[in-house]
């Protein structure tokens, strides 16, 4: 009988999970950003079981990519575009140049400080026009330094890997459940000021 690790078990309900929030999010302005997040994995695994592939961390780094472009497109206003694609395309090309890994995730954490810088620009800029706070985006924004958060331990290896991990999985998850429930424009997610 094969016995499953936690690891594994959570990388499944992962799967499973981020797919609901492509389908809650359709039509709405964060509907890609959830695709490329419900894909970035199922496309990794299945270019390593079909081709035998192994991208080792490149494949992250390229969802990382995608996502920044992906988001900035969705919630951002086109000025100084050019600029942040430039500086996306830096951060995906420039770790090729070397073998070791911590590069990668170096580039990783770069975009998602990006990723997270525009979510908040946006998050911010949305409150004062709206006078409401949306959760939608605290929540999102966790996601996010949940990743930062992540890759930084891979990079600085302060704890744990396993553990450490295991329970961001398990908060990401989660976040995943709650982004599977409501929109962005939930009522329920707005806070008067």
């Amino acid at each position: 009988m094969y016995n499953l690790s936690i690891l594994e078990i959570l990388l499944y309900s992962s799967l499973i999970v981020w797919i609901f929030p492509v389908i809650r999010q359709y039509r709405g302005r964060t509907f890609f950003i959830f695709l490329v997040i419900a894909l970035g994995d199922p496309i990794t695994i299945l270019l390593s079981i079909l081709f035998n592939i192994n991208l080792g961390p490149f494949s992250p780094l390229f969802t990382s990519f995608v996502l920044a472009l992906v988001v900035l497109f969705s919630i951002k206003e086109p000025n100084n575009i050019i600029f942040y694609i430039i500086f996306y395309c830096v951060c995906l090309f420039l770790p090729l140049l070397s073998v070791n890994y911590k590069y990668y995730y170096f580039s990783m954490i770069v975009l998602h400080v990006f990723i997270f810088y525009q979510i908040l620009i946006f998050f911010i800029k949305n409150n004062i026009s709206e006078k409401s706070i949306n959760i939608f985006y605290i929540i999102f924004l966790l996601y996010e330094l949940l990743n930062i958060f992540k890759v930084s331990n891979l990079v600085i290896g302060v704890t744990n890997a396993y553990e450490y991990h295991a329970l961001t999985s398990i908060f990401q998850v989660a976040l995943g459940l709650y982004f599977s429930i409501f929109r962005e424009n939930s009522p329920r997610n707005f806070i008067k000021l």
